[in-house]
């Protein structure tokens, strides 16, 4: 039979305390670190990778702070640059009209005067040049006398109804003034904001014109440097192939935009819909008569 002595027990009894206390060292304590120390390695091979990163975006031993501080202040320039040269981005006379006195005067009375010298104005420009518009509405969708009877509008309203002429006259003034021979239709689209800061119109137009003035027309457009044009879309029919210089069918889609936030939000931010896209616009135009605005 095994007989243990007392020194063979608490041997025993040391080697196990030992172990055990190895065990719970480890446990506790080397288990916890060794985790930590997991989590750290890990963390540093993604600060590496970034770091590499940034090597390679900022350029090696470059500090982001100081190449982002120098960017800016490169951009800043560019960006004051590009916010004072969008101020000279205007209509211009496009829709500039006297204001209406505020006593004195009925707005009624006021801006039927005023929107039938507007009409006769632009119809005897029209003539004076030879070129018939049957389709363009004088008066450009806005009231005339003979609709405002009964009411009495108010100067904002009377205001409102002038610009929108002024500008569709000012509009077929440019085409007359750009060689058109005949203008068929003219539709223009409710204004629209663009980017918060610019409000944009939009004009569609099918009318008679010789090749080498349409094509000055479109470089006029695109190279304006007082006014801001974009062009749409195109399209252009020569039903006359034997005459040497024949006046062609232009439908063109084009707009011009504003700088500035204007006093009254445009149509479209009141839930109006939004102009529809070019295509669609050229196919809209093809069925147009002489009322140009809904």
């Amino acid at each position: 039979m095994l007989r243990f002595k007392t020194q063979h027990i608490v041997a025993i009894v040391v080697l196990l305390a030992v172990a055990g206390a190895g065990g719970a060292t480890y446990q506790f304590y080397f288990k916890k670190q060794l985790d930590e120390y997991s989590k750290n390695e890990e963390l540093w091979k993604q600060l590496k990778g970034k770091h590499s990163q940034l090597d390679s975006l900022f350029g090696k031993g470059n500090n982001p702070e100081e190449v982002a501080t120098a960017a800016a202040q490169k951009v800043q320039p560019w960006a004051e640059a590009a916010e004072r040269r969008s101020r000279f981005f205007t209509l211009g006379d496009f829709n500039e009209v006297a204001p209406i006195p505020e006593t004195g005067v009925l707005p009624k009375a006021e801006y039927s005067a005023r929107i039938e010298q507007m009409k006769n104005q632009l119809l005897s420009d029209a003539y004076s040049k030879g070129v018939a518009i049957p389709g363009v509405d004088p008066y450009f969708s806005q009231p005339t006398p003979n609709d405002l009877a009964g009411t009495s509008p108010t100067i904002s309203d009377a205001m409102k109804w002038l610009k929108n002429a002024q500008f569709g006259g000012q509009v077929t003034r440019l085409l007359l003034d750009s060689g058109a021979l005949q203008i068929d239709a003219l539709y223009l689209w409710p204004p629209r904001m663009e980017n918060g800061v610019f409000q944009s119109y939009t004009i569609g137009t099918r009318m008679w014109m010789r090749m080498r003035e349409l094509c000055a027309f479109m470089q006029d457009l695109q190279y304006d440097d007082q006014k801001y044009f974009q062009i749409h879309g195109f399209r252009i029919q020569n039903p006359y192939l034997r005459v040497q210089d024949p006046p062609i069918q232009v439908e063109i889609v084009f707009s011009m935009a504003s700088y500035g936030i204007p006093e009254e939000a445009p149509a479209d931010a009141a839930g109006a819909a939004a102009v529809p896209a070019a295509g669609d616009m050229m196919l809209n135009l093809r069925g147009f008569g002489s009322r140009n605005r809904d």
